[in-house]
């Protein structure tokens, strides 16, 4: 009787035994997940500094386009106003060659 439940016993050890080693299997793996998911994390942080610094060159050049824009407008008046002046100069230049005729 007694030899029996040191058997059983033994039995449910090395069946214990056997479930640690395979958990300790398991654990090795999901270690190796870990690593494999912080590689990606560094990876992805990379990647998002990188954008941020893209994105902060993007709104500077923005900035300076819509600076751009906003001289080339202005210029744009001005040249409008000039041809207006030149064009009221010919209108006027026009009539005194018609009343000399």
């Amino acid at each position: 009787m007694e030899e029996e439940l040191l058997r059983e016993i033994l039995a449910q050890l090395q069946g214990l035994t056997s479930d640690v080693q395979g958990l300790k299997g398991d654990v090795q793996g999901l270690k190796g997940d870990v690593q494999g998911l912080k590689g990606d994390v560094q990876e992805l942080k990379a990647g998002q500094a990188k954008m941020e610094k893209d994105i902060s060159l993007l709104q500077k050049d923005v900035s300076l386009l819509q600076k751009d824009t906003k001289e080339i407008k202005h210029n744009l008046k001005l040249v409008w106003d000039d041809i207006k002046r030149l064009d009221k100069r010919l209108e006027v230049q026009e009539q005194k060659v018609e009343r000399a005729r």
